[in-house]
Order: C-alpha cells, then sequence, then structure tokens
C-alpha cells in the first residue's frame, strides 16, 4: 500500500512540475505582453491564456495545502508515537 501511495505521490509531482513550467512561461509571455501598448490586443489566443492562469493558480496553493497538511500530521503522529515509546 505504501508503493501505491509513494508512486502517486511521483505522479503529482510530475504532473505539478509540468504545470508549474507551463504556468510561469504563460506568466512571463503575458508580463512581455504587457510592457507593449495594446500587448495583449496582439497576443494570439491572449484571452485564453489568461483565463488558463487564472485557473492554474488556485491549483499550486492547493497542492502546498495538501501537502502541508499531509506534513503535519505525519509529524504530529511520529510525535505522539514517541511519547507513547516514552511513556
Amino acid at each position: 500500500m505504501s508503493q501505491f501511495y509513494q508512486s502517486i505521490e511521483h505522479l503529482i509531482a510530475k504532473v505539478m512540475f509540468y504545470l508549474t513550467i507551463l504556468f510561469l512561461s504563460l506568466v512571463a509571455i503575458i508580463i512581455q505582453y504587457l510592457q507593449i501598448d495594446n500587448g495583449l490586443d496582439r497576443l494570439l489566443f491572449s484571452r485564453q491564456i489568461v483565463t488558463v492562469l487564472w485557473i492554474l493558480w488556485p491549483l499550486f496553493f492547493l497542492e502546498r495545502l495538501i501537502y502541508f497538511t499531509q506534513k503535519l500530521r505525519a509529524t504530529f503522529h511520529a510525535k505522539v508515537s514517541l511519547r507513547e515509546t516514552l511513556a
């Protein structure tokens, strides 16, 4: 069962890696076009790119929040089991 969870974590890490690259690339493109007068009007698919960015940014915070809660839970359980062992 542990291997199953590890394989899922690796899969999520790979997906988040590619989403991070996509997100940062799109942000860089948008910033470059914002520096030009009416730049977003010249950029092809600018509305779609901005929509993708609006969809992607909460995913990063949710993924970090899920990871943090799992890490916190694991730390708490480790401390509780250590106290029980020492008692």
